[in-house]
């Protein structure tokens, strides 16, 4: 989900929650829908959060190659305050 989308959703959960009353909180102190808003917020929980990253273009080659693995390469082309 767009990062976006998620704030909206945490909005909307958080806003139905306040309006339905008292809402029974978990351990965390968190209704189980603020708490899986959280889940869902956390980037580190993303599988592609785990991967080594590299500036270099070169230095992804030569890791590449001596891993056996491909390359993902990330290419953003327009306006960089696009995504404002």
């Amino acid at each position: 989900m767009k990062r976006s989308s998620l704030l909206a959703l945490a909005a909307a959960l958080l806003t139905a929650g306040l309006a339905s009353g008292a809402p029974a909180k978990g351990r965390s102190g968190f209704t189980a829908d603020e708490e899986k808003v959280c889940r869902e917020l956390t980037l580190t929980a993303r599988p592609w959060a785990t991967v080594r990253w590299e500036v270099s273009l070169t230095e992804a080659r030569q890791r590449a190659q001596r891993e056996g693995k491909p390359i993902f390469l990330v290419v953003n082309t327009g306006n960089v305050l696009g995504f404002v």
